[in-house]
């Protein structure tokens, strides 16, 4: 296997994107974890189907990638951490492109359903997450 690629370390005032690829989010917790975030220095942008319900799902199989991807392919986004875990990202991998992710590598962070997606990074793109 060769050598991962590990993205830069956050620094004081880098911009943090918040992404939604599996279920839908709790508004309260994603305010407090932003306010958190903010108070720690970073700035923030959510995707834009953060707010999005369908179902057990925060948002269409489109709209999960597409939000995810704006962050991925956004050179002001400095790392990508997940809003929530549980069902559905596996879902959206066909519509990824490792290529992409691998041009624009970003700190990743998250767990639970979000296992497959770190994988694949690390599988396909050859990133660290």
């Amino acid at each position: 296997m060769t050598d991962l690629v590990r993205p830069a370390r956050l620094k004081p005032g880098a911009l943090i994107g918040v992404a939604a690829v599996s279920g839908p989010v709790d508004p309260g917790k994603l305010a407090a974890g932003v306010a958190d975030l903010e108070a720690r220095g970073y700035r923030i942008r959510v995707a834009q189907n953060i707010g999005e319900s369908s179902g057990f799902l925060a948002g269409s199989d489109a709209a999960r990638a597409d939000g995810y991807r704006r962050l991925l392919t956004d050179p002001s986004i400095d790392a990508i951490f997940f809003a929530r875990g549980g069902y559905g990202c596996s879902r959206i991998l066909s519509r990824l492109d490792p290529g992409e992710a691998a041009r624009n590598p970003k700190i990743h962070m998250g767990g639970s359903d979000l296992t497959v997606l770190l994988t694949w990074l690390a599988q396909r793109a050859g990133l660290a997450t």
